[in-house]
């Protein structure tokens, strides 16, 4: 019982002085918002881009593979399955699908550090006053946490011909989860930012795991609320397309407000 009020504290407490800080400083939330909807712009925009190119490379290898010589008659009496113009086409096609694959995993972890960086230190300015150095503690954060995975999805893709179905689909299974286990980490220490970096790596372990009850709920409040926004999308998708717009506002001001209070509730639950 003692626990539970304990949490209900702290839970209140953070929620107080998030309105508090908002409060005081209405012009950085504002810009705080403003960055999260040109991140969700961005990063969406990068990846209908390469989607649009990745179809088109995948039109031309299916394009490619008609011209194949399927005709059992024909190969045995030594005709080719396919020629070496359209064999060398194929092999530039599949290597410039890979090529769109790679730079759109590279410009996504660009938009994610560039905008997760000024919203997160847009955050600590409204929380603690500082913007620069939590600015670029994010950058360590993020090359710490998320950029490995994009070094690890460069290398599956450019070797995927010499992976077995098999372990691709267990190395992408694994993959995933070790992924969410690391970007819990990260949005722990995006709560420390303000921190000295000793102290947010510290953090780590005293907050994210000993206190991972208190910043679990908060994750699943978020996962409840963002599959809210994806519901009320899914029905209005067809309708009236302000309802659309002023449904991705909701879905960009409930995580700015998320990312305040996650910075106010990491700022109350003690290290111990």
């Amino acid at each position: 019982m003692y626990k539970l009020n304990e949490a209900a504290e702290h839970f209140s407490t953070a929620a107080k002085e998030s309105g508090q800080k908002i409060k005081h400083h209405p012009g950085w939330f504002s810009l705080m918002f403003v960055l999260e909807i040109l991140f969700l712009l961005s990063f969406v925009g990068v990846f209908v881009y390469y989607q649009i190119n990745l179809a088109f490379n995948q039109e031309q290898l299916f394009g490619l593979m008609d011209q194949a010589n399927l005709n059992a008659t024909q190969l045995q009496d030594g005709g080719t399955f396919m020629t070496n113009q359209a064999i060398s086409s194929l092999i530039g096609s599949f290597q410039q699908m890979i090529n769109n694959f790679v730079w759109m995993l590279y410009t996504l972890f660009s938009v994610f550090l560039l905008f997760g960086g000024l919203i997160w230190g847009t955050g600590q300015k409204i929380a603690h006053g500082k913007f620069l150095h939590p600015f670029l503690k994010h950058g360590l954060l993020t090359i710490i946490f998320i950029f490995p995975f994009v070094l690890l999805g460069h290398l599956l893709l450019r070797n995927i011909l010499y992976v077995e179905e098999f372990n691709l689909g267990w190395m992408i299974d694994s993959g995933i989860a070790l992924f969410i286990i690391s970007f819990y980490f990260y949005l722990i220490g995006c709560g420390e930012l303000n921190n000295r970096v000793k102290e947010i790596f510290l953090a780590l372990c005293r907050k994210g795991i000993k206190k991972f009850y208190y910043f679990f709920a908060v994750l699943l409040a978020l996962a409840a609320f963002l599959t809210g926004v994806v519901y009320l999308v899914y029905l209005s998708a067809e309708g009236n397309p302000l309802i659309l717009v002023g449904e991705f506002i909701l879905l960009c001001l409930g995580l700015v407000l998320f990312k305040v209070y996650w910075i106010s509730l990491s700022d109350k639950l003690p290290r111990g």
